[in-house]
Formats: structure tokens, sequence, C-alpha cells
């Protein structure tokens, strides 16, 4: 029976305050599973590789939403027309926005147990399909444009934690009351043309666009209601909005308020091309991961789907 393939990011900040975690963690799998650590994109390549011609029938991904999506991309990219294996994620990140979709509770060694344990009696708690994001060749899962990722950009840049991104976002919006540079250097409107499918082309000018085929933000925000209504389609939603209005119209967004409709575009699509004049406004994130296209448009389609075990 083929095993547990276990992937761990060093650099993800959980397991970096947990040097001996990697030890533990193959420890728990014992002879059930392999455990690599993967340093940069060529190590995940040559692992999914390995992995591949080993045939695991499981893959467990010990890091944050962004090790996640990278790791995902790389097997994507191995495997080609081969099925991919179950997923389970360990919740080794900062913010775990895609454990918190799928409802995995746990330390990442307790649910490594857990799954070795349902592994072995061929039994788990059950299992969850989601549908992927591809943009240019890259997998995920949430896409955010301009604020969200101009918000990602000072965060990262002060290494801070989960607490410290409650910290942050209470900061931009303080400083949107006493008229600081903060606010004015994160929340910026962006012009974008956007055509969804077989729809005519638009035009909106918005300060936050995402895309997502999962219904929570951080934070647990429910966000994207319509986002597992129809397994053929992602949710794009966009607030229409000047900066200067944002912090009173945000609340309906974050908390799923009524109201909200005449500040807001939402649709299900397909593929969705967004393109923008702009190289900055052109910049996004995919599961808080950070890209910077050159080119002035974005084909964003469905990706295969995912088969995640809950443990």
């Amino acid at each position: 029976m083929a095993g547990i393939g276990i992937i761990t990011n060093p650099h993800a900040k959980s397991n970096k305050r947990n040097p001996e975690r990697s030890k533990l963690l193959s420890y728990i799998a014992g002879s059930r599973g392999t455990l690599e650590v993967t340093n940069n994109l060529e190590d995940l390549r040559k692992v999914a590789q390995q992995f591949a011609e080993k045939d695991i029938d499981t893959l467990a991904i010990n890091g944050g939403d962004g090790t996640i999506s990278r790791t995902l991309t790389a097997f994507i990219h191995e495997y080609k027309e081969k099925n991919l294996p179950d997923i389970a994620i360990l919740r080794g990140g900062t913010m775990n926005v895609l454990a918190d979709n799928l409802n995995v509770r746990g330390t990442p060694e307790q649910i490594l147990y857990r799954l070795v344990e349902g592994h072995s009696m061929r039994k788990y708690q059950g299992t969850v399909e989601l549908n992927t994001l591809c943009i240019n060749d890259y997998y995920g899962f949430i896409y955010g444009n301009s604020s969200s990722r101009r918000f990602l950009e000072v965060f990262y840049k002060n290494k801070s934690s989960y607490t410290g991104s409650i910290l942050l976002f209470l900061k931009v919006v303080a400083s949107y009351f006493i008229g600081g540079d903060l606010f004015r250097s994160v929340v910026k409107e962006d012009i974008y043309s956007l055509k969804a499918d077989t729809k005519n082309e638009i035009s909106v000018s918005t300060p936050l666009s995402f895309c997502s085929t999962v219904e929570l933000l951080p934070l647990k925000i429910k966000a994207f209601p319509l986002a597992l209504k129809d397994p053929n389609q992602f949710q794009f939603l966009s607030v229409l909005s000047t900066p200067q209005k944002i912090p009173w119209i945000l609340p309906y967004f974050l908390f799923n308020l009524s109201g909200n409709r005449p500040h807001k575009i939402e649709f299900m699509c397909r593929n969705l091309v967004l393109s923008s004049d702009s190289p900055e406004a052109n910049a996004y994130t995919i599961d808080g991961e950070l890209f910077y296209p050159t080119e002035s448009h974005l084909n964003i389609s469905l990706g295969p789907k995912i088969r995640f075990i809950i443990v």
C-alpha cells in the first residue's frame, strides 16, 4: 500500500519557532511516511518527482498558505495527467486560511498523528474537494489585488505574526481617522477592465478585488458566500468605493451584512481576463504570495480540483 509523503517548509514562522518539529513529524510518521524538507522551489520540484515515482497516495503539507499553493503548483506540474494524491494540511503557517476553510484543527504533530492513524485503518473524518484558481501556471485558492496586496507588502516588511496582522489592520484604520500616511499608502483606487467568460467587457474603479474558490478570508471572515455554490465556477468580488469611504462600508463586506450591494460587484465565472494600464495595479497576491507580472492583463481560470483529507 502506498504511503504518506510529508513536505515541511523550514522557513514558515511556526516551524522556525519549533526547529525540532521535522524530527518529531518524521518520528510520528514512522514507516508509513517519508518526510522531506524543502528550502526552495527546486527542492519542491525534485520532491514532487520523487513522490510521483513512489506513487504516494497522501501528501501532507506542513507550512502556511503560501507553502501549500507553491507545493500544489509543483505537484500539478509534475503529475500532469496523473491523478494527484489526497492532500492533508498540517497547519504549519502563520495565518492557515485554507486550514480554517477546511475546518482542520490542532497542531502539526496532532494532525499528522491522526492522519497516520486514519491511514493505517483507511478511515478518516471525511474528504473535501476544492477547485483551484490558475494564474500564469500558478495554482491557489484566493486571488487579491490593489489594497490587499499593498497590505501584505507592509505586513511582510514588518515580519510580523498573526497578532501583528490584526494590529496592522487596526493601525491602517486608525491612520484613516488621523489623516496618516499609512492609510493613503495601503488603500488606493485602481482601474481595471474585466471580461468574464463570454460576457461583455466592463470597467471598474476599485480599491479591492478578489477571486476565490473558498468562503473564508483571514480571521474566518466569510467574504465569499457564493464560492462553493457551483463546483464549476469561482467567485469574483470587487468593492466599488473611493478609498475615503472604505472604512465605512468595509464592515458590510467583512461580516456579510446586508445593504452593501450598491458598493460591490460580484459574480460567478469559469474564466476572467483582468487588465490595467498601470503596472502597479497588475501586481497581486495568491494565498499570501506576492507576484509582479510584466504583462498588462491576467487570465484567471479554474484549475484542477484537489481532494483534501479531514482528520
